[in-house]
Parts: structure tokens; sequence; C-alpha cells
């Protein structure tokens, strides 16, 4: 086994490990580690221009998608939503939930110019992850690695530490 594709295999089964999902296509969980700018241009026969920012613009889509659908489950006001999304899908919640699961420990920046991980290269990548998980398992994998990374609606009124009342 080369060192390329140890790197791939052990970085793909520590994201596994992190986020409790097996992928069936771990080509795509690699893609959602890629940086912008470290020189990877493909994976597989996929193109990569930009890194994971492909991946990430499906994964902020299918994370709006579910938190919105579990709202629509709810008797929560439309302002309620709004504060709901800000609240679990902002650039800041992302950050702290990749930091949280140490992601920044898997992502791939580039080895001959190594920068710190931004929060938004950071929130970038967990929406990427996401992203690769909608594609891999569709949305119900989605709802299942949303809620162990703790990107949910109760989780959302856990953190902000204000009741949650559903009815407001």
């Amino acid at each position: 086994m080369t060192s390329a594709v140890l790197r791939m295999t052990t970085n793909v089964v520590a994201l596994e490990v992190m986020i409790h999902y097996d992928f069936k296509e771990p080509l795509l969980a690699w893609e959602a580690l890629q940086l912008p700018g470290n020189g990877v241009s493909e994976i597989g026969s996929r193109q990569l221009p930009d890194g994971n920012k492909r991946l990430a613009i499906l994964g902020d889509h299918a994370l709006d998608l579910v938190l919105c659908s579990e709202w629509h489950k709810s008797e929560m006001s439309k302002g309620r939503w709004s504060k709901i999304r800000v609240d679990v899908s902002s650039n800041s919640s992302l950050h702290r939930t990749g930091v949280l699961f140490n992601i920044g420990s898997v992502l791939q920046g580039n080895p001959t110019n190594p920068q710190p991980i931004s929060n938004v290269m950071m929130a970038t990548a967990v929406e990427a992850v996401i992203g690769a998980v909608f594609r891999d398992g569709g949305l119900t994998a989605v709802e299942r690695v949303m809620e162990t990374l703790g990107l949910t609606i109760a989780a959302a009124a856990l953190v902000t530490l204000k009741p949650f009342l559903p009815y407001d």
C-alpha cells in the first residue's frame, strides 16, 4: 500500500469513527477532507477545482432540508425556524462542531504551505462531510450524522441554554 493510499484510508476511517458513519464510497469522504488549494485536482474520476467546496454546497442544503423538515413536523413559528437555522447551521456553529469532533485532524491542507484551519474552512469542511454523507447514503444517513454531531433542533435548544418552547 502506498503512503498516499494509507493516508487516505487512515483519515477516512478516522472520520467514520468521528461521525459514526461507514461510507460505502470512501472517495466521497476523502473528497470532503480536501481543503481548497491543497493541490489535489481530482479524486478517482471526479475533478476537484475547489477542493471540498462543491460537497459543502450540497451539505449546506442537505443540512437545511433536514432541519426544515424537523421544524415542519413541529408546531414552532416561522420566527423560531429562522433562529434554529442560525443556531445550528451558521459558520460559528459548524466551526464549533468541527473543533468538538476534531475534524481538523483529518483535513488535507496544502503540505507545502501549511496554514491554520480558519473558522470558515472548518465550517465548510463540516458541510462537505454532510454533503458526502448525503451522496453516499441519502437524507436518512444525513439525519443520523447530524444527530451524532449535535446539529439538531433539540441540540440547538440545549446550546442556547434558553427555555425551549415548542409553541413560541
